[in-house]
């Protein structure tokens, strides 16, 4: 089994071909199924991005540990979401959306659009996420679990009238991208204290 076999499945899944995309992924799993390294895959696939790209926005998460937020440069923060994003962090092609919490990284015709997206509530109407669902965005995960996929707060969100788990706290806060500091306020419906998480965690 090759890498070409690994793109053909996906160009399979995706049915909306000029759609969003939206990927989640984890190169471990990838790294012992073709026998390759990390970055041997990471390359392939930002090939294949690339070309992808000049026809639709592709997302890929890059997710970091915002525990201590204030004094943090987003920049240069461990990425938490794998090792693709790591990598595909380091190319001037992809914007990054300048956000400490759920940030993306950005390919495509839209790209500075994007990344400047913002609304009052982070799942909530004229968010990032209400304009991937719009635009009937097509996700991805590779080599992870899809609980990974962070697109179902979105949902729950939308269905905020029975959600007995999750209760919304305004966050603000700030930071450093490329020696500006940008202030941060988002809405969040965040799961309640005590509420057992179900988490797959298979990141590298």
């Amino acid at each position: 089994m090759d890498l070409n076999s690994l793109v053909k499945q996906i160009k399979k899944i995706e049915v909306n071909t000029n759609n969003p995309t939206v990927i989640y992924s984890s190169i471990w799993q990838l790294k012992f199924l073709y026998k390759k390294s990390p970055d041997t895959i990471c390359k392939y696939l930002f090939r294949e991005i690339i070309k992808l790209s000049k026809k639709k926005d592709i997302l890929i998460t890059a997710f970091i540990n915002t525990k201590k937020l204030q004094n943090i440069n987003i920049g240069k923060k461990k990425i938490l979401t794998g090792y693709l994003a790591e990598y595909l962090a380091k190319k001037r092609s992809f914007y990054r959306t300048l956000n400490p919490f759920f940030s993306f990284l950005i390919i495509g015709p839209n790209k500075k659009k994007l990344i400047s997206k913002s609304a009052k509530y982070e799942w909530g109407d004229g968010s990032l996420y209400d304009w991937l669902y719009k635009k009937n965005a097509n996700i991805i995960t590779i080599g992870t679990h899809p609980t990974n996929c962070s697109f179902s707060h979105y949902a729950e969100q939308k269905m905020k009238n029975i959600i007995t788990y999750r209760y919304f706290k305004k966050i603000n806060a700030s930071f450093i991208d490329k020696k500006k500091r940008i202030y941060f306020s988002r809405n969040f419906f965040l799961r309640k204290k005590g509420v057992r998480e179900v988490r797959f965690d298979f990141m590298l």
